[in-house]
């Protein structure tokens, strides 16, 4: 009994200090769910999705011309292209990311993906870490009825302020000032975290930007692994 009481209290006092493991948010693309650090590549493409790769340096928002073009091509699905090591978000816009997602010929938005600390990964055995859409990706969106949701908010719907909070209480920290200036000051933080700051649990961020008709101009969810040491 003592030795039982000891480890309750000791697991009492770690969690009081490191909290609990944030439940991962989950991303609906038409339906289907990716839930970052968990969905891999091989997933998608089982669900039909397609992984394109564009070339180094080259900008379009043209995908179209840019797919005629060779400037983006599809991924065979022949563990031809492999992930470099360690972790890496992706800080381009969505128009220079190198993975895109795409569905039936239609990008969807830009991936960044995870394979392993210490070695190259084949591109399907990689797992989803960064979701991005820009205004261009949402428009071609809602032009083929493509739906995303976030946790079960509709994000090709009017963002209102009382959904957001319902939906996620204390994890929005972010919020549009009352009176704001310009549409620069229309977005929202949210951030799924615990006491541990990513050293024993993953924790994801997301940022949802807006126009003045409340309607979503871009959105970023991504994650950072705990007991990651990419920074050292």
């Amino acid at each position: 009994l003592v030795v039982s009481f000891m480890v309750a209290l000791f697991l009492m006092i770690a969690y009081g200090q490191i909290g609990l493991p944030p439940k991962a948010p989950e991303l609906m693309i038409d339906d289907k769910p990716i839930t970052l650090t968990q969905t891999s590549v091989s997933d998608l493409l089982k669900e039909g999705f397609d992984i394109y790769i564009r070339e180094n340096d080259s900008f379009s928002n043209d995908y179209d011309e840019a797919l005629s073009s060779g400037k983006i091509k599809k991924y065979q699905a022949d563990k031809s292209i492999f992930i470099k090591k360690g972790f890496h978000r992706d800080s381009n816009a969505v128009s220079y990311a190198p993975y895109l997602l795409g569905k039936d010929g239609l990008i969807l938005g830009s991936i960044a993906l995870y394979g392993d600390e210490t070695k190259e990964t084949a591109l399907e055995d990689c797992k989803i870490i960064q979701f991005k859409l820009d205004e261009d990706r949402i428009k071609a969106a809602k032009s083929k009825a493509i739906s995303y949701k976030l946790d079960g908010v509709d994000l090709l719907t009017r963002i209102e302020e009382g959904t957001m909070r319902t939906t996620f209480g204390d994890k929005l920290w972010l919020l549009p000032p009352s009176k704001p200036i310009d549409e620069s000051q229309l977005h929202y933080g949210i951030q799924w975290t615990s006491g541990s700051d990513h050293l024993f649990w993953n924790q994801y961020f997301s940022y949802i930007h807006f126009d003045e008709s409340n309607m979503m101009t871009s959105f970023d969810l991504s994650t950072e692994i705990g007991r990651d040491d990419h920074k050292k």
